[in-house]
């Protein structure tokens, strides 16, 4: 399933963490928590950068926990700190609403869907996954991760990576 041809792919899940790190990841945690738990799922994926997103009033707002593998991510911290997302809207937005892993391809190229594409060019990201966090039925949080390189998944990475995202969430 996806938005796009090969663009846009809604999928379980990539991480391959303890059931605990995924679970732990609330709104309330302190920042330094949080950031803590960023820093280790991104380490032990090799994702570059990773970001929460959390609903207030309506629309979901970059929470100041974040992890970056190198500075030069800075601007595009910065700058995604200044945008709000509506249900449905964008990465985050969609991932909201459908309470459901996506994953983009190379989000610097799509901005038809991904709203930051322009600064995800500027900062040399391109695959990104948002992974719902949810507790008592609703989202709580939206866990965006990038990489710097465009990959794409097969059906059978799709199947895997839903299997494990469903058993990190539902344990």
């Amino acid at each position: 399933m996806g938005l796009g041809k090969n663009r846009c792919i809604i999928i379980g899940d990539r991480i391959k963490l303890p059931n605990a790190i995924l679970l732990e990841i609330k709104p309330d945690n302190s920042e330094t928590e949080l950031t803590q738990i960023l820093k280790q799922i991104c380490e032990s994926a090799s994702w570059k950068y990773g970001e929460i997103w959390v609903p207030k009033n309506d629309l979901l707002q970059c929470h100041p926990a974040f992890y970056m593998a190198d500075d030069k991510y800075a601007e595009f911290r910065q700058e995604s700190e200044t945008f709000t997302f509506g249900v449905g809207a964008g990465l985050p937005g969609r991932v909201w609403l459908t309470q459901q892993s996506e994953w983009i391809e190379n989000a610097s190229l799509e901005p038809s869907i991904y709203y930051r594409s322009h600064l995800a060019k500027k900062a040399g990201l391109k695959a990104a996954l948002g992974v719902p966090i949810i507790e008592s039925g609703s989202v709580v949080a939206v866990v965006v991760f990038y990489n710097d390189i465009a990959e794409h998944i097969d059906e059978k990475q799709i199947g895997e990576m839903s299997d494990r995202i469903k058993s990190l969430i539902s344990a």
